[in-house]
């Protein structure tokens, strides 16, 4: 038989779990470490500060303290022991002791774990509404998280659970599956999944709520890369800016979807059926180029035909060129190459409709002057490269921030200029319903 005492002091400094034998105490666990609402900290009672000191006696430790009265006999055992063995264990005392505790102060551990959960509804709320899902539905677990988590830590820690709450999700969903067989009324198969739909519905939302929060993070630091570093007053670079919409000298066989934001620009882009970023042609899957095989596109785009083509070996639906430039570059020279994104990305197209593509079967698909090209340069209208535009008779955007032109002679295309300040304003427009919706307050310009 095991007896627990627990009193208050003002002479100790932190909350502790003694283990006594023979009225003294042999050794001590930290208890605020495994009660996590008592924490570091003394608690404060009528303008006084006290620690918990509790004491676990039992003959059983007085004849099992060693003879230099530092710890006690019983055999090492590991913290998730079998309870139901009849063995003495230390962890076997600890978790009893611990339990006994929490009862008696049970008032106290409740208090703080509703203070605690209310603080972090406010954080979740404010700024991760991804995780209110959590709250609802683990809201136990949640208030066994430690007290004044910062925001990264909270946010790891909800994650966690959410994750083990998928798992369990899923898990209930392999069940439900295996007893369908014995189901014999629709009724019955109704209220079987009744509990996991529920769920699945929760978790989805919790999902969508996260790749919104991820979408107005991705506008936000969209908006911090093309303004000017206040240490260094300059501005970030092409490969730094590119990476936002695309990790940079990578395919899209290797960038799975959720690490891909093409929807800056356009959410079409997202469905493609090859991306090669900053890739040169030479080194680009299934594509053989002739000359110019140096040339690097920022971002090149394949299409399929459409699935229900008699053909297989159709032509491209279409092809996606995007170039990015460097934020406030103003040292454009038309007639160059090197110095004008227009005659750059023509010269892209000039090589693709030279070359060869394979697909994934070894078959030849050819790439004519009659395949669809769109085109997407993103940069600052500064005014060396207005004045490109201009001569070149590219047509404005009825917002200003862009130009548009057409081809239809040496191939068949669509060039659009967008100014970063068009991407960003574009982004959020197209995306404003789902913040609002979510409650998340966007940035203002």
């Amino acid at each position: 038989m095991f007896t627990v005492y627990l009193s208050k002091t003002n002479s100790a400094n932190s909350h502790r779990l003694h283990y006594c034998a023979h009225n003294r105490s042999v050794k001590y666990d930290w208890l605020g470490g495994l009660i996590i609402e008592l924490g570091k900290s003394a608690i404060r009672e009528d303008d006084k500060s006290y620690y918990y000191a509790a004491f676990v006696v039992s003959e059983t430790l007085d004849q099992s303290v060693s003879n230099e009265r530092t710890g006690f006999t019983f055999p090492e055992a590991d913290e998730d022991g079998d309870d139901e063995a009849e063995e003495i264990t230390l962890p076997k005392i600890r978790k009893k002791a611990v339990a006994t505790i929490e009862s008696l102060i049970s008032e106290y551990i409740e208090q703080a774990r509703n203070q605690k959960i209310e603080s972090y509804r406010q954080v979740v709320n404010a700024e991760m509404p991804q995780y209110r899902a959590v709250l609802a539905h683990k809201a136990d677990k949640v208030k066994r998280l430690a007290a004044n988590l910062s925001k990264q830590d909270l946010d790891y820690e909800l994650y966690k659970i959410e994750s083990d709450w998928k798992a369990e999700i899923k898990k209930l969903g392999t069940e439900i599956i295996e007893k369908k067989k014995d189901v014999t009324t629709m009724d019955e198969y109704r209220e079987l999944y009744k509990e996991y739909l529920t769920s699945m519905n929760e978790v989805g939302q919790s999902e969508l709520a996260r790749y919104i929060i991820h979408r107005k993070s991705i506008i936000d630091l969209l908006d911090i890369l093309t303004s000017k570093d206040g240490l260094e007053d300059k501005y970030a670079n092409e490969d730094l800016v590119h990476c936002i919409f695309f990790p940079i000298r990578t395919t899209s066989d290797v960038i799975p979807y959720n690490k891909q934001n093409l929807w800056l620009l356009d959410e079409r882009l997202s469905y493609h059926s090859y991306l090669a970023s900053d890739k040169m042609f030479s080194s680009m899957e299934g594509i053989e180029i002739s000359e110019n095989e140096d040339n690097r596109p920022d971002l090149l785009i394949l299409n399929n035909a459409f699935a229900f083509s008699e053909d297989k070996d159709a032509p491209y639906q279409s092809i996606s060129i995007v170039e990015f430039k460097k934020p406030e570059r103003d040292n454009y020279q038309d007639n160059d190459d090197k110095k004008n994104p227009l005659d750059q990305v023509e010269q892209y197209v000039e090589d693709l409709i030279g070359g060869k593509i394979k697909n994934r079967k070894g078959r030849t698909i050819y790439i004519t002057k009659e395949t669809p090209f769109y085109i997407y340069i993103v940069c600052d209208l500064t005014p060396s490269f207005r004045k490109i535009l201009e001569r070149r008779d590219f047509m404005k955007t009825p917002d200003g921030l862009g130009y548009y032109n057409f081809r239809d002679k040496r191939y068949n295309g669509f060039i659009a200029v967008y100014s970063y300040e068009k991407v960003k304003a574009d982004a959020r427009k197209r995306n404003q319903i789902l913040f609002d919706k979510l409650g998340v307050p966007d940035k203002e310009e």
